[in-house]
């Protein structure tokens, strides 16, 4: 009970040092001592709404905390209408239940109008005070829904963080993958080569075939020559990315975020040069994270095809897209496409928002 108790957030704790004015209208005189039990079971109820996940037991807690700023509210003194904040802090903060399908937020709003209307029974010649519990609902009805939207605000940018996380990792792992896979196939099978050479000119050097040994010597140094040639190559192979490779992991982002889509191509890819392949495929990377991080889309296509002696890439989702197009957008995909040259053009601002990266034919071999 204890560690259940240290989970909860402080501010919970916090709030009930407004406790204290029942307390004190015991003390003083002016309720009467069944105050006090009450008291405890309002008390008992807001903790049970914090620790106890029971059904039953959440919907009887809360509804004595209704009754008892029912009660108190009507009977008692006005001022307790104040205690409906601790609804609406386990509506926002606990139970993130604000939209109208909730039971707990309609008995939260029927609450009010009950106190209303009973206090209006109870002495309709005050309609100053009525008016200013009035206000008062109103103020905290507008404060809990402020409240809300800030909290699932927070929420959608805590999930969007995540998400952001889990991209950066996913690329820096398929990279890491891209570059094991070029070692393993590149430099494993000379670093085999060089032991079994040297293995054998050692033997040779010890039976004194030293011609022998220095001929297995020269090929350990024309395979080092080679080695170092290898390493050059995969070294500017980093440097560039092949479309193919990049098409299948900006598939599989998107899909990992939850968005369908679909690439289709007409393209013969082996035969746009290394550069070509490595510009356009950083900047369908850029667009697919930018689908990703802001359009809040649930499809996307892209369409890779040739027309006019033009590389052509028309990249589509349904997403919220721009309010208007200024030209200002997408500022550095334009200029690394600019500088090939090339176009950048917002076929649709939005529903659905198409972009299309126009390239020179220059680029194929």
């Amino acid at each position: 009970m204890w560690k259940k108790l240290k989970n909860i957030h402080y501010l919970f704790h916090i709030a009930l040092v407004f406790i204290v004015f029942p307390i004190a209208g015991v003390i003083s005189g002016d309720y009467s001592l069944l105050l006090l039990l009450w008291t405890a079971f309002f008390i008992g109820a807001y903790y049970n709404l914090l620790l106890d996940n029971h059904p039953f037991h959440q919907w009887l807690s809360w509804w004595i905390m209704i009754a008892y700023i029912f009660y108190s509210s009507i009977w008692l003194n006005p001022s307790f209408v104040w205690y409906i904040f601790y609804l609406s802090n386990l509506l926002i903060y606990h139970f993130n239940e604000i939209p109208f399908k909730s039971w707990r937020f309609w008995t939260f709003f029927t609450l009010q109008l009950i106190i209303l209307f009973s206090i209006f029974l109870k002495n309709p010649s005050d309609l100053s005070y009525l008016i200013f519990l009035l206000v008062t609902f109103i103020f905290v009805d507008l404060l809990t829904f402020g409240l809300y939207r800030m909290q699932v605000a927070e929420l959608l940018q805590e999930e969007k963080r995540k998400q952001n996380a889990q991209l950066n990792l996913f690329l820096a792992e398929n990279e890491l993958n891209r570059i094991g896979r070029d070692l393993h196939d590149s430099l494993g099978h000379i670093f085999a080569m060089l032991s079994v050479k040297t293995e054998l000119a050692q033997q040779f050097l010890q039976m004194k075939s030293y011609e022998k040994a220095g001929k297995e010597l020269q090929e350990v140094h024309e395979i080092s020559k080679r080695s170092m040639a290898d390493v050059r190559r995969i070294i500017d192979n980093l440097k560039t990315r092949t479309l193919d490779e990049e098409l299948v992991t900006i598939q599989a982002m998107l899909e990992m975020s939850g968005i369908r889509v679909q690439v289709q191509h007409q393209l013969n890819i082996a035969s746009i040069a290394p550069n070509i392949q490595s510009s356009l495929s950083m900047v369908l990377l850029e667009l697919a994270t930018n689908i990703i991080k802001h359009a809040q889309a649930s499809s996307c296509q892209i369409h890779l095809y040739s027309e006019k002696n033009r590389l052509i890439a028309d990249v589509e989702d349904n997403g919220k897209g721009f309010k208007i197009a200024t030209g200002k957008e997408l500022h550095s995909i334009r200029e690394r496409v600019e500088s090939l040259p090339g176009q950048v053009e917002i076929l649709s601002c939005k529903q659905p928002t198409k972009i299309r990266i126009n390239l020179p034919m220059e680029g194929y071999k």
